[in-house]
């Protein structure tokens, strides 16, 4: 069984770099538009003015954001041994209920649920 993907987190991904303060609205605008991360990003480009700027050197601020290696989640020793025993690799994909957002045994319960 495979972890769910988490949607794309446009304010996170976003945090750091000159785009940071328009984040919150261009994930705003994504919600609205209801799109997916492969048509956000396919649809990017047309979205215009809307997100401010030039759109193309933001896609690529996000697209290199996307490949930068993400930290190993925070998870307790239950969770992991749960999460092993049904073969859950990308824990980067869950989001832990524990504090700071770890991942505990009861969010690879509902996850494999």
């Amino acid at each position: 069984m495979s972890s769910k993907a988490q949607p794309l987190d446009i304010v996170a991904l976003l945090q750091g770099t000159e785009y940071e303060d328009r984040a919150p609205a261009l994930a705003q605008q994504i919600s609205n538009a209801g799109l997916d991360d492969k048509r956000f990003i396919n649809d990017l480009p047309m979205m215009g003015a809307g997100v401010g700027g030039n759109t193309y050197d933001l896609l690529a601020v996000i697209l290199e954001q996307m490949e930068k290696p993400q930290p190993e989640p925070e998870i307790t020793d239950a969770a992991l041994a749960l999460a092993e025993e049904h073969g859950l690799e990308d824990l980067n994909t869950i989001e832990g209920t524990g504090k700071d957002g770890a991942i505990i045994k009861s969010d690879i319960e509902n996850l494999i649920a």
